[in-house]
């Protein structure tokens, strides 16, 4: 089996098994998935580079544990395919690249919601950590000939850790369902290239910024 999916399946076993321990709170469980912007940033002085697109999608629980007035507090994870891709521009190479990203992303963050009128606002904020599946770098140009393409997997880092926050709001649509669309922040924090491949060693990381919409259902 390959080792993406033993991931994928372990952590799906880990937040099923997640209501059973919070029977008596709240519980919501929610399939999303949408698109924006895939960022980062390097230490390197003589690159530059501008987002390309990011996608994802998957799946979530929210473990409401507590009330403080009208705000209803707990936590949240899951399971996300997150996929992000950028371009650079390497000014003492003369490479141009796309480089392409697949991760498998585990987000645990505190929840926040507030009913405002027939709707709620939604905050996650706190962390994720993400597995790398695969990617590849294309359009690779060195003296201006194209390359083929290359495979990231031995230049990439396994795992990244950084950021999750999002924001947005439940809309019901009918007895225990809402639609929630809502804008998502990812921000890495950890170098994601092998430093032993690279030349002169710099840390990069990686971001996106999505707008989501999800599908929740109220199970409690």
């Amino acid at each position: 089996m390959k080792k993406w999916l033993v991931v994928l399946v372990l952590a799906a076993l880990a937040f099923a098994a997640l209501p059973m321990t919070v029977a008596a709170f709240g519980l919501d469980v929610e399939a999303k998935g949408g698109a924006g912007i895939g960022l980062g940033s390097t230490s390197s002085t003589t690159e530059t580079g501008s987002p390309l697109l990011a996608a994802g999608g998957g799946v979530g629980v929210d473990v409401f544990l507590f009330s403080a007035g009208p705000v209803d507090l707990g936590i949240a994870s899951g399971a996300e395919y997150t996929y992000l891709s950028q371009h650079s521009s390497d000014t003492a190479t003369t490479v141009k690249e796309d480089a392409q990203y697949n991760y498998l992303y585990i987000p645990v963050s505190v929840v926040g919601s507030i009913p405002v009128g027939p709707v709620s606002l939604v905050v996650h904020a706190g962390g994720f950590a993400g597995y790398f599946l695969s990617g590849k770098a294309i359009n690779i140009t060195a003296g201006g000939f194209p390359q083929p393409d290359t495979d990231l997997a031995s230049y990439t880092e396994q795992w990244e850790f950084g950021i999750h926050l999002a924001a947005g709001v439940d809309i019901p649509i009918m007895s225990g369902i809402s639609v929630s669309p809502a804008v998502q922040f990812d921000y890495g924090l950890t170098d994601v290239t092998v430093d032993a491949k690279q030349t002169i060693a710099s840390k990069d990381t990686l971001a996106s910024l999505a707008f989501m919409v999800s599908i929740k259902y109220k199970a409690m």
